[in-house]
């Protein structure tokens, strides 16, 4: 186990303080802890910063190098000014991931799985985030829930407020997210201090479509619920059941489906809605569990095989080897608590996001039907959230088909939205563009570009995409269309863009022929494509390479589409195929 521990070392050489106080400059000082436990501050001291060994404060103290712990905020300001000083931060308190003491963690092997202990030692734990279970009940008295964090729900059978599981099925899903955690017994839940609110919707393993809708609005309007766990669902596509969610969604609910356990491709409502997280399950071996739906409508996927949870028959019993995407429903409900936690205001939009970020791919093929995006990482959808990923606030991809490789580029810097809150996934890009793309990605990978002009007579000195545009020409990338004309707003074409990559690897030191390429590319690997003969003769052997290389592909299992324009989520996704290309290479 890695041990993560902070250790203040106090030795005998400390910083003289400047003879003048001062009123601190910006805003270095005000430091946030985040709500986080924290034992002082740790600063470090730019390059020239006064610093003596004779004079000193016995408050601040030398960790390393040019790096000083203070006890408190104002004896660095009293000493130093912001322009003296690199950064401070809070002195964390941290500690060991440790396994809690309850007796059953041991069976819990989802959640070591998906790193929920990382939320634990930040102290994220749901706490001030309430739950809506639409589903059989809970177990009105089991030593393993602390009912403080358990409010009075509902009986949609009887309208009254006896919430009592007499199915079971309730009390499992309770269990996997509010488990008490470190208090001796049973398990450890996900997030055991959110508020959950039993709505029973249920009372064998079926119900009706009246009693769901009103639920969920009951959840929104009546309890106040920041997220909805349901983990049931039928293969009827519903009006009301469809008009009660997109409500609850208008009022950034977060809304957490099972995807299905019929193991074939139906879609199941309300997991298919697209305001609704859809959920697979994987079994320990992290494969796709036999029993689970492979859909459009799984997003991600989590442990849902061999679940420990609580029994609803006993006060003191617990139930194993449980199994559905009913089990792997709750840890995404889960995660769900602690985005509201960390931002109440999170919308659907953006929680998608964040799975999509932080979900670890388990079939190598970025989204697919029967992973979604991945199997989901607490520890790291935590570190997404806390970075405040400005991807999130682009309102046009989430949904889209290439959402993982736009926010992949996004992340990376290579691509900057058309406004505030659009991407425009679907316009086509710009020649200018793409170039400059391409050069960000080289800079990315440690190249140095010059601030030189473009030689030709259509791009403009100083513009934006200058500099690009003349670095790719001298380093044969780009050749432009002769009579010194490059066309910069031209939309660029996916035979053009298949060249340019074709360039790029060659300049980077890519073997391009390193690659089995038919004597006629008629013959070769473009033959599957009814429209291969339309592509440029100057462009048949770099669009054979590329496909080839799986860098682009057709928008169609028959159309290559060479002389269609190439659009901002196709660029993404090329980008993002070069990138694991060359660094495969490397």
């Amino acid at each position: 186990m890695k041990k993560l521990i902070s250790i203040v070392i106090a030795i005998s050489l400390f910083c003289a303080p400047i003879a003048a106080a001062y009123e601190p400059e910006g805003d270095i000082f005000a430091v946030d802890a985040h709500g986080l436990e924290y034992d002082g501050y740790l600063f470090e001291l730019k390059d020239g910063a006064a610093c003596s060994a004779e004079l000193y404060s016995p408050e601040i103290s030398q960790v390393s190098d040019s790096l000083y712990f203070a006890e408190d905020l104002s004896v660095i300001t009293a000493n130093w000014n912001s322009s003296d000083i690199e950064y401070i931060e809070p002195n964390y308190i941290v500690t060991l991931y440790d396994a809690p003491n309850d007796p059953l963690f041991d069976t819990q092997w989802g959640i070591g799985t998906i790193n929920a202990s990382a939320a634990w030692a930040l102290g994220y734990t749901g706490e001030g985030v309430r739950v809506a279970v639409i589903d059989t009940g809970v177990i009105p008295d089991h030593e393993d829930l602390n009912y403080d964090y358990i409010e009075t729900g509902k009986n949609y059978f009887d309208g009254g407020t006896d919430t009592t599981d007499t199915a079971g099925h309730g009390t499992i899903v309770t269990g996997i997210i509010a488990a008490q955690r470190n208090n001796g017994k049973g398990i450890a839940g996900t997030t055991d201090k959110v508020t959950i609110i039993p709505l029973k919707a249920f009372s064998t393993n079926s119900t009706s479509t009246d009693k769901i809708v009103s639920a969920v609005r009951d959840a929104v309007d009546v309890y106040e619920c920041d997220v909805i766990n349901m983990s049931f669902g039928f293969d009827i596509y519903s009006t009301a059941l469809s008009s009660a969610v997109t409500y609850a969604a208008s009022k950034n609910v977060l809304m957490i489906a099972a995807a299905g356990n019929s193991g074939g491709t139906s879609l199941c409502y309300p997991a298919a809605f697209p305001e609704v997280i859809g959920v697979g399950a994987v079994s320990k071996d992290l494969t796709i569990s036999k029993f689970s739906q492979h859909n459009s409508s799984v997003f991600v996927v989590a442990p849902g095989d061999q679940i420990t949870s609580l029994s609803y028959n006993n006060s003191a019993g617990y139930s194993m080897n449980n199994a559905g995407t009913s089990f792997s429903t709750p840890y995404v409900t889960a995660l769900a608590a602690i985005a509201k936690s960390i931002d109440t205001d999170i919308t659907i939009d953006e929680f998608e996001g964040i799975l999509i970020l932080s979900s670890t791919d388990l079939s190598g093929a970025g989204y697919d039907t029967y992973y979604g995006y991945g199997l989901i990482n607490i520890e790291e959808a935590i570190s997404v959230m806390s970075e405040k990923i400005d991807v999130l606030k682009y309102s046009d991809i989430s949904t889209h088909w290439a959402a993982s490789s736009i926010i992949y580029v996004i992340m990376a810097g290579l691509f900057n939205g058309t406004s505030g809150t659009e991407f425009s996934p679907d316009i086509s890009m710009t020649r200018a563009m793409f170039v400059t793309v391409l050069g960000r990605l080289y800079e990315n990978s440690g190249g140095i570009i010059d601030s030189a002009d473009s030689p030709f007579d259509d791009t403009q000195p100083g513009t934006w995409y200058s500099k690009y545009v003349s670095w790719a020409l001298g380093n044969g990338i780009i050749s432009g269309y002769g009579n010194n004309l490059f066309g910069p707003g031209d939309s660029i074409t996916r035979e053009q863009a298949a060249v340019i990559m074709y360039n790029y690897a060659v300049f980077r030191g890519y073997d391009v022929k390193n690659v089995s390429v038919a004597q006629n590319s008629r013959d070769g690997t473009l033959a599957s494509y009814t429209d291969a003969g339309a592509i440029s003769r100057w462009a048949e052997e770099e669009m054979e390479w590329t496909v080839s290389e799986g860098i682009i592909t057709g928008i169609s299992s028959t159309t290559l589409s060479p002389d269609g324009l190439a659009t901002r989520a196709q660029v993404s996704v090329i980008m993002q195929r070069c990138i694991n290309l060359l660094e495969t290479a490397a």
